[in-house]
């Protein structure tokens, strides 16, 4: 049975208004303005979370990292102006001296590029800077966090051009040479390194000697 309001001439009929392309660009207005709300108390959990396990002398932060995959979907429907501004905290992150800070940056960034792929190339190219950094941290997780990051983004790293590709594969190498075994960084950069040697990753940009070529080289050169 039907409620009175549903019924013509009943005692609790209501007017119903379409819906108005002002009404829409309000709604939209204030969805924003809520994600942006979220993003930025995101990012204070990045910034002011310390809970952290260990497992294999690797870092496990349960908290950080469940905030860093919200950070990434919540800026899943905003333009690319507002993924550009993140990503400018998100350096700012980086660069305190407190490595829990640091490595809660470079989480953030690892979803906000994995999640923001139809603008990789651009978000890539304006984070490769601090990346470089992160490569070359004082702190073995927030390097292993940093080489995480460009993983799922090999592929746009080949689009940036093969010298900037050749420079993070010496810059690898280096690495590798002062990691002992068991640190956290050694399995991320061996990752990375597998699929920056990659046929299947370089795809139309690789070199025309091959890859295999490029790897001989390369050791050679250390």
């Amino acid at each position: 049975e039907t409620s009175g309001w549903c019924t013509s001439g009943g005692s609790g009929k209501r007017t119903l208004g379409l819906v108005t392309a002002e009404d829409l660009n309000t709604a939209a207005e204030s969805n924003r303005q809520w994600l942006a709300d979220c993003i930025v108390l995101l990012l204070c959990v990045l910034a002011l979370d310390r809970f952290a396990d260990y497992g294999s002398d690797q870092v496990t932060a349960p908290v950080r990292e469940t905030a860093a995959q919200a950070l990434g979907m919540a800026l899943q429907p905003l333009d690319a102006s507002a993924a550009q501004a993140v990503l400018e905290l998100l350096h700012q992150l980086q660069k305190q001296p407190e490595w829990d800070v640091r490595y809660g940056g470079y989480l953030g960034l690892k979803y906000t590029l994995a999640v923001r792929s139809d603008i990789g190339t651009q978000l890539l190219q304006s984070a490769m800077p601090a990346l470089t950094t992160g490569l070359t941290d004082t702190d073995d997780d927030v390097r292993a966090a940093s080489a995480d990051a460009l993983v799922p983004l090999a592929p746009v790293l080949f689009r940036l051009g093969l010298d900037v590709v050749a420079s993070v594969r010496h810059l690898l190498w280096q690495m590798l040479t002062q990691l002992e075994e068991l640190s956290p960084a050694t399995m991320s950069v061996m990752q990375l390194l597998a699929h920056l040697y990659s046929s299947s990753t370089a795809g139309s940009e690789a070199p025309a000697g091959g890859l295999a070529v490029e790897a001989s080289t390369e050791l050679v050169t250390l």
